[in-house]
């Protein structure tokens, strides 16, 4: 549940990424734009704001309050 998208990603198959940099909505959620199904959320992302995602399927989520760029990996 994304209270204000600061970052959004799309992938050429419609899956779209969010990041909510929102305090207390914090983190990232990822949407199956076809049929609006939720495929996952990451909590505890502070201040996330911008989101890329590489060919492998890695994300990278910029984080202000954090100052840093977190990488996630599909295991």
């Amino acid at each position: 549940n994304a209270a204000t998208p600061y970052g959004l990603f799309m992938t050429r198959d419609d899956i779209i990424y969010v990041a909510d940099g929102t305090a207390g909505s914090e983190g990232l959620t990822v949407v199956n734009t076809r049929n609006g199904n939720v495929l996952g959320h990451i909590a505890g992302i502070t201040g996330a704001h911008m989101i890329s995602v590489d060919r492998r399927g890695s994300i990278y989520v910029a984080e202000v309050r954090g100052m840093a760029v977190e990488k996630f990996i599909e295991r």
